[in-house]
């Protein structure tokens, strides 16, 4: 979630007067989650939200996070002399959860803290058990990279632990390079990922799993997807869905394969595959901006064994 103009004004109102009766109760193991100093910086809180007041915390800005199993918001605030800091702890419910809520924003550079950290001018983001963390600025500016880095890893090194990221994220290998890898549910969150349709042609929903990465094929960079479906009957809803609304061609994935690739103008193809997971998931793999009809069949298939073990066009 990238940070806006009229959330900075809404935390102050609420770390300083919104009033302690209708905040939700921070547990004491989640209390011992923020150190009351780190170096110079004092800790005043934390404070919780659960799924109700978190929308009084942060108007317009919570939405992204019900996307996935949100449970509750703690937030510290740490001052230093008149500066301060904000940290929000998302607990998420489960580490799969807290990956997706991580990579709701993937820009930065990576850092040293927690499970997986990504470091921008405005912000600490990292990913750690069942917890999203967020270390930002009260002010909404730059921050060091010191500060945020220090406040970060204090509290990431007192939760015990790691987590696993979703197992469907292994289904984008290491051949393809991946990057700027998010974990997502529902069509609104691929949405601020991808553009692909203005209906939920994918049939995405709480019940579907999706990752995307941008990756590297050659000289091409395609952006990939694939998504778990609960049923083949949904899985091959979406297919027909995004075959109709994407292809030009007559007929577009009608015939019984379990792929097909169409050029969508000069130098740029995209794709779609069936694809079975190691315990006969039914699943969609993606692929769009490849420069070739070869291409983009080479990416496809590097995904995963085909539907009933199929792999060709």
């Amino acid at each position: 979630m990238k940070p806006k103009n009229a959330y900075v004004p809404l935390v102050l109102l609420v770390l300083f007067f919104l009033p302690l009766a209708s905040l939700a109760q921070v547990p004491e193991p989640v209390k011992k989650l923020f150190p009351p100093e780190v170096g110079a910086w004092k800790l005043k809180g934390p404070q919780a939200f659960d799924e109700k007041t978190v929308f009084d915390y942060m108007d317009g800005g919570a939405e992204p996070y019900m996307n996935f199993t949100y449970k509750q918001l703690y937030v510290g605030q740490y001052d230093n002399g008149g500066k301060k800091i904000v940290a929000e702890l998302y607990d998420m419910g489960s580490s799969t959860e807290a990956y997706g809520a991580y990579t709701l924003d993937v820009d930065g550079s990576p850092v040293t803290a927690g499970t997986e950290t990504v470091l921008s001018e405005t912000a600490l983001r990292v990913w750690k058990g069942p917890y999203f963390l967020k270390v930002f600025d009260f002010g909404a500016g730059a921050i060091k990279p010191e500060d945020a880095t220090a406040i970060g890893k204090a509290i990431a090194d007192k939760i015990e632990t790691a987590g696993e990221k979703p197992k469907l994220v292994a289904a984008i290998q290491a051949d393809l390079k991946p990057a700027k890898m998010r974990y997502f549910h529902k069509d609104v969150t691929l949405e601020d990922i991808y553009y692909i349709a203005t209906k939920n042609v994918l049939e995405l929903s709480e019940k579907t799993d999706g990752v995307w990465a941008e990756c590297e094929c050659g000289d091409a960079k395609p952006k990939v997807g694939v998504i778990q479906y609960p049923s083949a009957e949904v899985r091959d809803k979406a297919w027909t869905g995004f075959c109709a609304a994407i292809f030009t061609q007559p007929g577009a994935g009608t015939k019984p394969h379990p792929i097909y690739i169409e050029q969508i103008k000069t130098n740029e193809c995209t794709g779609i595959r069936k694809l079975s997971g190691a315990n006969g998931e039914p699943l969609l793999a993606l692929c769009f901006e490849c420069r070739n009809l070869e291409e983009c069949a080479k990416v496809l298939k590097s995904l995963g064994p085909g539907e009933s073990g199929k792999g060709g066009q």
